[in-house]
């Protein structure tokens, strides 16, 4: 099929061998590219209740149909394994040019598989696939990634630091300056002693009407340009709307490990005024019109952000509202090779743990010091530090029952920036989604803070009406993982200029309900895999402290999301997905997607 490769390369590091499968026209179709490529090959290639830390396990790096294109917003790669930190479907994407540079080799997707015995680097260049002795293990991703870039040049260098290497379940991947950030994919790395991935491909793209395809590009950088988003970005990129609009507006900033939902020093993360001092220049991935990064530089820190993400985590979550203090953790977090989202709430529960004298250490919130010391600690498995690298539920069943109340996760993923308290729909949906809690999975927050879907009113102090919102919601950004797509790009590709561009690049017009079936297969397929794994109606759930403490402070304190109602919302959402009362998929549901053979 065109503007595909039509061939997928897996990888052997136990065998140092490599073999090239082809891909038919109705596999493509079927799966269409990215999260679909991924999850299906992670369910066919690994076997039930393998450990994420085994040989077995696979990764899984994917490409998509918008990839190579030039495509605003198209410079994105996904990745896939079972996950370390939750045990289920592990899941993540990065600005970078290894999808490109994986599709001028040749291939739609790469699996990797097997074990090294020595710490490695795996080359690919185009048909050559070489197994290299890795000289930089032990060294932080900084040192690495400039090492490799100047020995590889012009080529895609993705690769872990010590954190990775060390086993950390919430260790991250790095790909040319921009990271594959959540569920922990670089333990999985450190687990197969493959400490990067040299990619360098040379050949060309084949569209079915490029003037068409070229066409619709001019028209989406035009609108790209004109956007909202791309003055907001230039202005005050992701953490724009931090101070007046999430902390002061909405009262949803979550602060001092959830016990708060406003944070008293929060101008001191106001990127519209930070940026005017320390961010020197934007950046984005590959191909971008909008770049949401900003090239933070304060003396020795150097940095890609802080992000809304990291302002929160890293800022109003630990107590700390200094900019250059967030910076400097977001540096060791990225040279140590962490998520910045589970390593800021790890550390704000451990936080809260020594505030209530269940540990003995003393962590401070607001202690620039106590956090980096601790930074370092959980990054090389040192003391209390090898306790929190599994993250926040396992290091809350270590430290006892009663500190689940305190533990900020869903199946083991740290939540991220949003307080679901106030949002209370995307609280549904971090329960819901596949890989533990993401806002990416639905981005439902944005019907939650409009207050509407349409002509019909929302209140985002409630889960009624959601359900049916939410589901659309997660399969629309299931197509765009799967095509790959940026996020920030969901409200700039209408659905005819998706149906036109597809068909520019493969030939094939593309109907509404096919892509529906598409969207919706693949989601199921995410849960049928979850299932596989152990899945149960017991794993959707809500951190304690969601339901059962309110908010302090805001337009309606003590707003919190009641059980009951949280319940009766799931109930709701499992029969709309045509599920059965406990979350699962019946035959019929399975035969209707073209999944029996599954």
């Amino acid at each position: 099929m065109k503007g595909y490769a039509n061939q997928a390369l897996y990888v052997d590091l136990s065998k140092k061998e490599f073999k090239i499968k082809k891909l038919s026209d109705e596999y493509i179709r079927k799966w269409l590219g990215g999260n679909g490529f991924g999850i299906e090959a992670l369910y066919k290639i690994t076997k039930k209740g393998i450990k994420p830390n085994s040989k077995s396990n696979a990764i899984i790096f994917t490409t998509g149909p918008l990839t190579n294109t030039g495509l605003p917003g198209s410079g994105k790669v996904g990745v896939y394994a079972k996950s370390p930190q939750t045990g289920f479907m592990g899941e993540s994407f990065a600005g970078s040019g290894m999808g490109e540079e994986l599709k001028k080799a040749g291939y739609d997707y790469l699996v990797i598989q097997g074990e090294a015995k020595t710490p490695t680097t795996l080359i690919i260049q185009d048909k050559k696939i070489k197994f290299v002795k890795s000289n930089e293990w032990g060294k932080d991703i900084y040192y690495t990634e400039k090492t490799l870039r100047k020995k590889y040049e012009n080529s895609s260098v993705t690769s872990i630091g010590p954190a990775g290497e060390n086993g950390v379940l919430f260790a991250h991947v790095r790909s040319d300056g921009r990271d594959f950030g959540r569920t922990g994919i670089g333990a999985v790395m450190g687990y197969k002693k493959l400490k990067a991935i040299i990619v360098k491909g040379n050949g060309k793209a084949e569209f079915h009407y490029e003037e068409l395809l070229n066409q619709a590009k001019t028209r989406i950088i035009k609108r790209a340009l004109e956007s909202e988003d791309k003055k907001e970005n230039a202005e005050g990129g992701t953490g724009g709307w931090i101070v007046d609009f999430i902390n002061n507006a909405m009262a949803t900033l979550p602060t001092n490990n959830w016990q708060k939902n406003q944070f008293s020093k929060v101008k001191g993360l106001d990127s519209y005024k930070w940026r005017e001092k320390y961010g020197k220049k934007l950046i984005g991935c590959p191909y971008c019109v909008i770049p949401c990064g900003v090239d933070f530089r304060n003396g020795s820190t150097q940095v890609d952000g802080p992000e809304y993400e990291t302002l929160y985590s890293l800022g109003s979550n630990l107590g700390i509202g200094n900019i250059g203090h967030v910076a400097r953790l977001n540096l060791l977090a990225d040279k140590y090779g962490m998520d910045t989202i589970s390593l800021g709430v790890v550390l704000s529960f451990a936080a809260e743990l020594s505030q209530r004298k269940i540990i003995k250490e003393k962590i401070k919130f607001g202690d620039i010091k106590a956090m980096e010391n601790l930074t370092k600690k959980i990054a090389f498995r040192k003391g209390i530090g090898n306790i929190l690298a599994d993250g926040t539920k396992k290091a809350a069943e270590y430290f006892g029952k009663e500190t689940k109340k305190y533990a900020i996760e869903v199946k083991g993923l740290e939540l991220p920036a949003y307080d679901v308290r106030g949002i209370q729909g995307l609280g549904l949906g971090f329960a819901t989604s596949t890989r533990g809690a993401c806002h990416l999975r639905s981005a439902f927050y944005s019907r939650d803070f409009k207050g509407a879907s349409g002509n019909e009113k929302l209140d985002r102090f409630s889960m009624k009406k959601k359900p049916k919102y939410l589901i659309h919601d997660e399969n629309r950004l299931t197509l765009l993982d799967s095509l790959i797509l940026c996020k920030f790009y969901r409200n700039l590709y209408m659905w005819e200029d998706a149906q036109e561009i597809m068909y520019a690049i493969t030939g094939i017009r593309f109907e509404k309900e096919e892509v529906k079936l598409i969207e919706d297969r693949i989601w199921n397929m995410e849960k049928l895999y979850n299932i596989r794994e152990g899945w149960t109606i017991a794993d959707d759930y809500l951190p304690w402290r969601v339901t059962h403490e309110g908010q302090p402070t805001g337009p309606k304190p003590g707003a919190k999301i009641s059980q009951k109602a949280f319940e009766n919302a799931l109930q709701e959402y499992y029969k709309l997905r045509g599920w059965t009362t406990k979350g699962l998929i019946g035959k019929k549901k399975i035969k209707g997607l073209g999944l029996s053979s599954t």
